[in-house]
């Protein structure tokens, strides 16, 4: 199951990214929090003229009217307390309401999948600063359990060290005595100037790379997490290398403890209760 989502679903996730990189690349001009926020309210906007476009709106409105009627009908005849009329009227606003809720969630058939794909973006391009020059980006290699000896990242123009380059593949003596303990090497690597650079890690006689871009402004942040294997016979490789990257906010109540996240999905709810209103969305 984890070598399909890591060979399989993960490359074609990734290249699902590359249109909102084209169409939303730009929007990073406005920062990390600003760039949420846009892309919340554009979200908004989106649903609605989904909305607005991919349903009935004459056919919902007449529902919408007719659901207004009958609930001044059973107003009046639970004050009369005549219950057949109750009965019969509860039964026609069931059937209209149900028809309604049908009609109406018809867009979502087609904006689910896109924003489901947008929300992974979200969370991958905007919910993580950047690299700036002169950031120290902690830099985590995990092994599997019968990895030993040394980890070396090769030397980079736009990349140095903050310590030593060669590192000792062991437990952390941080792990605790119930995790699973696996072999790490950790590295503090520093950006030296802008640049799309290519961070070089061998452990014996592999190697292995991933990018590292560095923006003066705007950009979006490296891949948190690379994959490299799940498992190999020897069981002594690396497997995957993680960056330790800064996030735009805290985690607070007013973000639903979520971060980013929390500011692009209040963003969207917000924007798109308020535009629902201004479009006469049924």
């Amino acid at each position: 199951m984890i070598e399909f989502l890591t060979h399989i679903v993960l490359p074609i996730v990734k290249a699902l990214f590359l249109p909102f990189d084209l169409v939303l690349g730009w929007i990073t001009i406005f920062g990390s929090i600003g760039a949420l926020v846009a892309v919340g309210a554009l979200t908004g906007v989106a649903v609605n003229l989904f909305q607005k476009y991919c349903s009935n709106q004459t056919l919902l409105g007449r529902r919408r009217a007719d659901l207004d009627k009958l609930k001044l009908l059973m107003s009046a005849a639970k004050q009369e307390k005549d219950t057949d009329k109750i009965a019969r009227l509860s039964s026609l606003t069931g059937q209209i309401s149900s028809k309604y809720a049908l009609e109406s969630l018809k867009p979502a058939l087609y904006s689910v999948p896109v924003l489901c794909i947008l929300a992974m973006w979200v969370g991958a391009r905007l919910c993580f600063e950047p690299v700036r020059p002169g950031d120290v980006v902690e830099t985590i290699a995990t092994f599997e359990d019968g990895a030993s000896g040394f980890a070396h990242v090769v030397p980079n123009e736009g990349l140095t060290f903050d310590g030593a380059a060669i590192m000792p593949v062991t437990v952390p003596k941080s792990a605790s005595a119930d995790a699973a303990k696996s072999p790490q090497a950790l590295w503090k690597i520093r950006a030296e100037k802008t640049g799309d650079h290519t961070l070089l890690i061998r452990h014996g006689d592999d190697h292995y790379t991933v990018q590292l871009p560095v923006y003066a402004k705007a950009g979006h942040p490296p891949e948190q997490a690379a994959v490299f294997r799940t498992e190999s016979p020897s069981r002594d490789r690396l497997l995957s290398l993680e960056f330790k990257l800064h996030e735009p906010v805290e985690s607070a109540w007013w973000n639903l403890k979520m971060q980013g996240m929390g500011i692009y999905l209040l963003a969207s709810l917000a924007f798109g209760l308020a535009l629902r209103r201004v479009m006469g969305i049924q």
